[in-house]
């Protein structure tokens, strides 16, 4: 599968790339800060094409995609995330070259990107596009006025393309956000950050990858279904100014990057320490390589110095241990993680088991070996 995703330097487009990159999707990510892209490339266990663009540039567009090599030509998803809000001043006081930044991007870059690439998933009768609107599509709000509007268009954009293709093959979909904590804000307030991290305070805003997530469940439906409109909100907000604020609790962290993620990114570092800080205090570690790395008679580790001076070890016969991810599935207290390790010839097929506790941390990691 090729996933493109604009608007992938930063915040959901960039969570979305990480969310699909644990499938071992190929990824094309673009967006206008390059170099953003390229350390966001370096954290995926997946291959990329990275483009520097600008969506509000319909020449520059077309050549992009005109320009995308073969491997990931075929695409199969594309995420129209770029966007922006740009203040929130009344209608009669707003400044008009936000007016045209939020309209040029959100609109005509989202028309310009999906025309460049649609008619290839329509030649091949299968395709994907997912559409990011925002809950300001479905209700106005004080100050709001043009970026609303924006999101509205999309809205509209979403279903007169759903009338457009049908019995194309191409399913269409629109995942549309509350209040999301990214740099939407600081961006909207022209990078005033005390202003921006007020939106915040006190409540409990989605995740970036709380949209991602949902954005990899509408792709993954089976192909006779099509999730046309996901509002997705958080708990402590019913409308875009109602919004719940009280003193948060330690016990609520804001984490807006998956365990799968921390957990692989970890591993493909080398880095044991920030590994061993995803388990619990006692954690558990059973695999049939514990015997043969500490030379015990047992197959598990217990407790963190236990496990990470197994994890040390092993990792120093092993240097250029890399873990390519096949699968990722969830449960209520589980998590199962599918990859290969790609230093052997041939790469070895492994699952790894991880229980939770009440903290989300690992407190039993079990590894299966494929024979």
């Amino acid at each position: 599968m090729v996933v493109f995703i604009t608007g992938a330097s930063s915040g959901i487009g960039a969570a979305t790339a990480r969310a699909f990159g644990l499938n071992g999707v190929r990824l094309i990510l673009a967006a206008r800060r390059i170099e953003r892209l390229r350390a966001l490339a370096g954290e995926l266990p997946t291959a990329t094409h990275l483009i520097e663009l600008d969506v509000r540039d319909r020449g520059a567009v077309h050549r992009a995609v005109d320009a995308i090599p073969d491997g990931f030509a075929a695409i199969d998803v594309l995420v129209n995330n770029a966007g922006l809000s740009r203040g929130l001043e009344p209608i009669h006081e707003a400044l008009e070259d936000d007016w045209d930044e939020m309209v040029d991007t959100n609109v005509k870059g989202l028309m310009y990107v999906t025309r460049a690439v649609l008619p290839r998933m329509v030649a091949r009768k299968r395709g994907h596009i997912i559409n990011i609107g925002s809950i300001a599509g479905h209700e106005t709000y004080p100050g709001g006025n043009v970026y609303c509007a924006s999101k509205a268009a999309v809205r509209a954009l979403n279903k007169a393309m759903r009338l457009d293709l049908h019995g194309a093959g191409i399913r269409v979909s629109t995942v549309d956000p509350g209040m999301v904590q990214t740099e939407f804000s600081e961006v909207r307030f022209h990078g005033d950050r005390t202003r921006a991290a007020k939106v915040y305070d006190n409540t409990r805003p989605l995740g970036a990858a709380d949209v991602a997530d949902a954005i990899v469940w509408c792709v993954t439906r089976p192909p006779w279904v099509n999730v046309e409109e996901l509002l997705l909100m958080p708990t402590d907000q019913a409308a875009p100014g109602l919004v719940h604020r009280r003193r948060l609790e330690p016990k609520e962290p804001i984490q807006t990057t998956p365990l799968a993620g921390r957990w692989l990114a970890a591993w493909n570092a080398h880095d044991v320490d920030r590994i061993i800080a995803l388990y619990a205090p006692h954690a558990r570690h059973t695999s049939e390589r514990v015997r043969a790395v500490l030379g015990s008679a047992d197959n598990c580790v217990v407790g963190r110095a236990a496990i990470a001076d197994y994890f040390r070890r092993g990792l120093a016969r092993r240097p250029a241990l890399r873990f390519e991810p096949v699968s990722v599935s969830t449960g209520p207290r589980t998590l199962a993680i599918e990859y290969r390790a790609v230093d052997l010839d041939p790469p070895q097929s492994v699952i790894e088991m991880l229980e939770l506790d009440t903290a989300g941390l690992i407190e039993h990691a079990r590894v299966y070996h494929a024979t």
